[in-house]
């Protein structure tokens, strides 16, 4: 979903029509105190005495490791959009705060939360602490929105919708937050998207926190914040797991050269308050720039109950769907690669954009397509929105038990007939290729095969 500004500022425009939205937006900034009636309880269980019991193994049950509700100096202001609150979801909020940044000296999207009611629509940035460099003070905030905030005109250029009205302007309030750290002084990040399951079930709201563990995976979980994602994307509008919700999480960490990179563990907490936190499962070692999971094939997440079935299973894709009788040799099984990378493409066919049909993905051997099936998606997704909005892409999984191998495609329409095209694409594992925003296009050129 981290695609280009101008496509998210396009989704953000479908606002632009219908009955007034109220939007709030607070920004937080750099003062930040340690709430006493939060920080005293965890100081106390987090100090030593001669009588202390031995730390729990990491099976077992932990004490919450969030740092407690924080007391952050905060910027708000309050504007009347136009339009249905309906037609304000997951990818317009996004894309307003995507604008919203951009109009703010050291601010970026990351710093931003919001909330969507029938009344109202609540966005939070939250501004980095004193101790970063590029950390903006209150009062240079409030001077750069103060201009915006005067003129509806400019503010609805700014954030690409239409603001009615201001109905309150920038001033400084104190927020509460949950799992609140200093960010900008982790050089390196990596991106992990997660389905999140509580006691076995789906959620669908809730705050993810991302927490130190070590240089094992038998390192206990530790109170240090190294990512933190209040808000879920969704419902997911398309793919295999159209209708759910993710978490798309930045991790952050400090490596020195020739360091070996630590373990990083989850908790959950449902109401997003930190009164609910549940210690989760899942654990993995950090890589630089990594990306972990996508929207087609999640990080999966498991929180306090976990299903006897899920205890010992590794996050994985969904199955592909088995190949049809009718196509010529396209049958493969999945568990027999250890590798994925995924793939979003737009098919064509000497220009057109069909509907449906079936791609596989082969291996190419000696410069050419083999028949050996590395990849098969037999639905297509229609688009919901962005510069691609209204056309079909496949959403489709590739797999190899190695890597730097060359793969190629075959295409079969409705009516069974068979295209191949000239293109192909180098295997990378745990590679995302293309997007809905910017999808992976192959064009076939006409170019029939018989079998």
């Amino acid at each position: 979903m981290a695609d280009s500004k101008n496509a998210h500022t396009e989704r953000a425009s479908k606002a632009s029509s219908g009955k007034p939205i109220i939007i709030t937006v607070v920004l937080v900034a750099v003062a930040i105190v340690i709430a006493v009636a939060v920080a005293v309880p965890v100081v106390l269980l987090r100090t030593p005495t001669s009588s202390a019991p031995p730390p729990p193994p990491p099976q077992a049950p932990l004490p919450p490791a969030a740092p407690g509700a924080i007391s952050v100096a905060a910027i708000s202001f309050t504007v009347k959009l136009s339009g249905d609150v309906s037609s304000f979801g997951a990818y317009e909020q996004d894309a307003y705060k995507t604008s919203l940044a951009s109009a703010i000296t050291g601010i970026t999207a990351a710093d931003i939360e919001l909330s969507v009611s029938s009344a109202s629509i609540a966005v939070t940035a939250e501004i980095t602490p004193p101790a970063a460099a590029t950390s903006p003070s209150t009062t240079a905030v409030l001077s750069e929105l103060a201009p915006l905030t005067a003129n509806p005109t400019l503010l609805s250029t700014t954030l690409n919708v239409t603001v009615e009205e201001v109905t309150s302007t920038p001033g400084v309030v104190t927020v509460q937050r949950l799992w609140y750290f200093d960010y900008p002084s982790f050089e390196h990040t990596m991106s992990i998207t997660a389905r999140v399951y509580v006691d076995g079930v789906a959620a669908e709201s809730g705050s993810l926190g991302v927490f130190l563990r070590g240089e094992t995976e038998s390192s206990a979980l530790t109170s240090s914040v190294r990512g933190v994602q209040r808000q879920p994307l969704g419902p997911i509008p398309f793919g295999p797991y159209k209708g759910t919700y993710m978490w798309l999480t930045m991790v952050y960490e400090n490596l020195a050269a020739g360091a070996i990179a630590p373990f990083h563990g989850f908790q959950f907490s449902p109401s997003g308050s930190g009164d609910d936190v549940k210690d989760c499962v899942a654990i993995y070692r950090f890589e630089i720039n990594g990306i972990s999971g996508s929207v087609v094939s999640p990080y999966e997440i498991y929180c306090g109950v976990v299903p006897a079935s899920a205890a010992s299973a590794s996050p994985s894709a969904p199955p592909a769907a088995p190949p049809s009788p009718s196509q010529p040799n396209w049958a493969f099984s999945p568990s027999d690669f250890a590798n994925t990378m995924t793939i979003t493409i737009q098919v064509k066919i000497s220009g057109s954009i069909p509907q449906e049909g079936t791609l596989a993905v082969f291996l190419v051997k000696q410069g050419a397509l083999s028949q050996e099936v590395r990849g098969l998606q037999d639905t297509a997704s229609e688009v919901p929105f962005g510069p691609h909005a209204g056309t079909h892409q496949w959403q489709t999984m590739a797999y190899a038990n190695g890597g730097n191998e060359m793969l190629g495609f075959r295409f079969k329409t409705s009516d069974d007939t068979i295209y191949e095209c000239d293109q192909t694409i180098e295997f990378g594992t745990d590679k995302n290729e293309g997007s809905v925003l910017a999808p992976y296009s192959l064009d076939f050129n006409g170019r029939r095969l018989r079998f």
